[in-house]
């Protein structure tokens, strides 16, 4: 599996702040975030740099006031986890 193809599976089943992974025809809406996790993921970006980016999907981009941490960690842990081989392992944190 392509990894922006697992990222957009982790975003629908791991992440999914707007409740549309039973409706296929919503699933484009969080396109506009698999390239932006990609190139942080390949670059190596940290946790950190994960759940703030999630984090701010879901308060910036998707205007939805606040962010559940809970899910926001429980994706990151999940994105985190499918980062190439070789991706730079600073501040990684135990899944």
């Amino acid at each position: 599996m392509a990894i922006d193809d697992a990222i957009k599976q982790v975003l629908l089943e791991r992440w999914d702040p707007l409740g549309i992974r039973s409706e296929p025809a919503e699933h484009v809406r969080y396109d506009c975030f698999v390239q932006d996790l990609t190139l942080l993921l390949v670059g190596g970006g940290s946790d950190d740099d994960v759940r703030e980016l999630l984090r701010s999907a879901e308060i910036d981009r998707l205007g939805l006031g606040s962010a559940d941490e809970q899910r926001v960690d429980r994706a990151a842990r999940a994105l985190r986890a499918i980062a190439p081989a070789g991706a730079d392992e600073r501040d990684r944190s135990p899944a």
